[in-house]
């Protein structure tokens, strides 16, 4: 995993743009079997499917209060998280079991797991400090 981060603070702002990228990963495939002793014991094939690279971008925006007032230290925040809207393939558990001549074949009945897609948060984290 590689990220690069731009982040700025002015003020009472803080922003921030954050871009993770993912390499190449592998998923086994299990179900082969081998036997000892007359007894078939399962086990996977690793890295039997290879998903590719991907990247996903983060944006956020906070405003801290940190005037005298009795709501010093009161953030609002806004995040927007998968600013691409980025639907990369991230695994996949494959329908059939592998062969002795290919560790993964794709089928349509593969189980495929999304990035899921882009998100809005908004946060009030709510600061007390009365005059003393």
């Amino acid at each position: 995993m590689e990220t690069q981060s731009l982040l700025w603070r002015h003020k009472n702002f803080d922003v921030g743009l954050v871009n993770k990228r993912v390499g190449t990963l592998y998923n086994d495939n299990s179900s082969l079997s081998y036997t000892i002793n007359g007894i078939p014991i399962k086990y996977p094939v690793n890295q039997a499917v290879k998903i590719d690279p991907f990247d996903i971008v983060n944006v956020f925006v906070n405003y801290t209060i940190k005037t005298q007032s009795f709501l010093r230290g009161s953030k609002i925040g806004v995040a927007v998280n998968n600013l691409a809207d980025n639907h990369a393939l991230i695994g996949v558990t494959p329908a059939n079991k592998p062969t002795l001549t290919a560790a993964f074949v794709p089928t349509p009945n593969d189980l495929l797991n999304l990035l899921p897609g882009r998100s809005v948060m908004v946060t009030l984290t709510a600061g007390w400090a009365p005059r003393r």
